[in-house]
């Protein structure tokens, strides 16, 4: 089985609040883009709350930008498909 992607659509939803700044009351869109972007990597939700930090976490929270890069566990789960990548677990969340 091959790893190509053929093609994808990320849709953002233009009732959410979006804003980039941590506002309280609002959806982060790049947080929300590099989440999906894992997704379009292969990578699925993680749901144990012990991750609620990672990136391919089933919940945001509005405010939340923690969620703009991949950390450690994150990148594990694109590893474990592809290989070879960079393990070193960045700033925030280190699971």
């Amino acid at each position: 089985m091959g790893k190509d992607i053929s093609g994808f659509r990320v849709a953002f939803d233009v009732d959410e609040p979006w804003a980039n700044d941590g506002n309280a009351a609002s959806v982060d869109p790049q947080g929300d883009a590099t989440h999906e972007m894992g997704h379009v990597g292969g990578i699925d939700h993680t749901n144990a709350p012990a991750s609620s930090c990672l990136t391919m976490y089933k919940f945001s929270s509005l405010g939340e930008i923690q969620n703009r890069i991949l950390v450690l566990g994150d990148k594990l789960g694109m590893n474990a498909l592809y290989g070879g990548g960079d393990t070193t677990s960045g700033p925030g969340c280190n699971n």
